[in-house]
């Protein structure tokens, strides 16, 4: 292949009935095409026969066997995956001690050289200067020298994928995420199969995804008719284990103050994007708590018809043509600003997103994806080099704005962050693309250690969890990263994954990216 390489293997077979006909077929997984494998199913003379999934495929008459198909492809696949999880993560057995690293300090945002941590269980045991911390018997001591030792990363804007999303997330050093909405159900599945130890993936935070109905409404949210649909989606999904709620664009502006009481009333967060109609402004003072991402931060100045369609293209190509021209230190944005600090109100502003869409032409690739050019599956890597948006027909944002445009956002991450208002790191996309979302950071103003914290225990606060995980310290669960190279000299060296560390439990770096589909370290800078 242009890069990498594929296999073809057996997956499971069936037998199927359509019109007094019957076939017995096979469905063959393809792995290395892309980051999860591509299920084709064949006939008894190895011809195509159909692709099932959200888009399927299948001849004029046999339409009726889909599900069946589907069903005996999602069984067999889940039933690989507990496979997977037994040869990456490794139960150590002793105490392991991670000797003379440099580690992030949380509680300054800082980086101090010659460090050791010892790990005991799931927990870590003890931190402090190489001379002072032993290692036990028998303890596995991984020599840190020339790297650093991070908390595992969170990100804070991601959608739960296929079975191989988590191993993904895992091998970029993703070991916690807050979802930020799903297919309920769908999701519920795979926490479930993560819990019984069947599925390898990050430790999952859930966010129910809620939504209005309407042409426009986000797929695999629940959907909305009424206050009252809501208030009892709510109470629901606070018994199912759900920590807040994600409100889309669809959704009755009207709606929001009491749907955010009703969350607040379970401890539940209310977050977002803001429904169209409606400046932000107005969601945080009805009860947002947070707003995902930046574009829907400056929507509180953009003209009345983007905002009056903001849940539609108009939430790119509105901000994509007139953020460039937002005074930041003037109303309406610094007013806004203030409230925003005032009240703590949460920002992911993914804006590593905003430079893939706004920033590249046809061709090129974003600086998000550039290092993994060559070490990705043939089609992530071409769909990389897509380039970003193209306004369609009555739509008037060019290139030239989207980029000027795009350059504003980043100062309005500089601004949210001088005013003290709360950034957490998200992706909406590749886990790969946290470490090009705190790069963005570094350029918005934020020391090497402040954009780090977005991703680490600033995250876990965000949460509720900040005394539990999200920090190397005594006590704290034992998510670890760690990496060859120097962060505190460049952010950018978090993608150079040596070892991962989940609850004590260890991962090799080369061993993930191998099992996620890449065929070796992204570039170096």
């Amino acid at each position: 292949l242009p890069g990498g390489a594929a296999k073809i293997s057996e997956l499971t077979s069936v037998e199927v009935t359509a019109n007094g006909e019957t076939k017995q077929l096979r469905a063959m997984a393809i792995d290395g095409l892309s980051f999860d494998p591509v299920v084709v199913w064949v006939d008894d003379a190895d011809r195509y026969f159909a692709s099932t999934g959200w888009l399927s495929w299948l001849p004029t008459g046999w339409e009726s066997v889909r599900e069946q198909l589907m069903d005996a492809e999602e069984t067999a696949l889940a039933a690989r995956a507990p496979i997977v999880r037994a040869a990456l993560l490794k139960d150590p057995g002793a105490p392991v001690l991670f000797n003379n690293v440099r580690i992030y300090d949380a509680d300054t945002n800082s980086f101090k050289k010659a460090m050791s941590v010892l790990v005991d269980g799931a927990t870590i045991a003890e931190v402090g200067r190489k001379s002072e911390v032993k290692a036990p018997d028998g303890a596995v001591i991984i020599d840190g020298k020339g790297k650093t030792l991070t908390p595992g990363l969170w990100d804070m804007h991601y959608h739960t994928g296929g079975d191989g999303a988590g191993v993904l997330a895992l091998s970029q050093g993703v070991t916690s995420v807050r979802d930020i909405g799903n297919e309920k159900e769908t999701l519920l599945a795979r926490l479930e199969r993560m819990k019984d130890g069947e599925l390898l993936g990050p430790t999952t935070y859930p966010i129910l995804g809620m939504d209005g109905d309407g042409p426009l409404s986000a797929q695999g949210f629940v959907r909305i008719h009424s206050v009252e649909e809501g208030v009892a989606a709510i109470r629901a999904a606070h018994e199912e284990g759900f920590l807040g709620i994600k409100l889309y664009g669809t959704i009755d502006p009207d709606w929001v103050a009491p749907l955010a009481a009703e969350a607040h009333a379970n401890d539940m967060s209310v977050q977002g994007h803001i429904p169209a109609g409606m400046r932000p402004s107005s969601a945080v003072a009805a009860g947002y708590d947070g707003v995902n991402h930046i574009n829907f931060v400056v929507m509180e100045a953009m003209p009345d018809d983007v905002v009056e369609t903001s849940n539609g293209l108009n939430r790119f190509f509105g901000p994509g043509k007139y953020a460039q021209s937002i005074d930041l230190a003037k109303p309406p944005m610094a007013d806004f600003i203030t409230t925003l600090a005032e009240k703590k109100t949460v920002i992911d502003p993914t804006l590593a997103v905003y430079e893939s869409l706004f920033v590249p032409d046809a061709g090129e690739v974003a600086p998000a994806y550039a290092p993994y050019i060559g070490v990705m599956p043939p089609q992530v890597e071409r769909q990389f080099k897509s380039g970003g948006l193209v306004a369609p027909e009555g739509y008037d944002a060019t290139r030239a704005d989207m980029r000027a445009s795009f350059e504003k956002l980043i100062e309005a991450v500089r601004v949210l962050h001088e005013k003290g208002v709360p950034i957490v790191a998200g992706t909406d996309g590749y886990p790969s693309d946290l470490i090009r979302e705190m790069e963005l950071y570094v350029r918005a103003g934020m020391n090497v250690g402040e954009a780090l914290e977005t991703a680490t225990d600033g995250a876990a606060r965000v949460l509720g969890v900040g005394d539990k995980v999200g920090s190397i310290a005594q006590g704290q669960k034992a998510d670890l990263l760690l990496v060859d190279g120097d962060v505190s000299k460049s952010i950018g060296a978090l993608r150079q994954v040596d070892t991962v560390m989940q609850a004590g439990m260890l991962l090799d770096g080369a061993a993930l990216r191998e099992a996620a589909g890449l065929t070796g370290l992204p570039a170096k800078e």
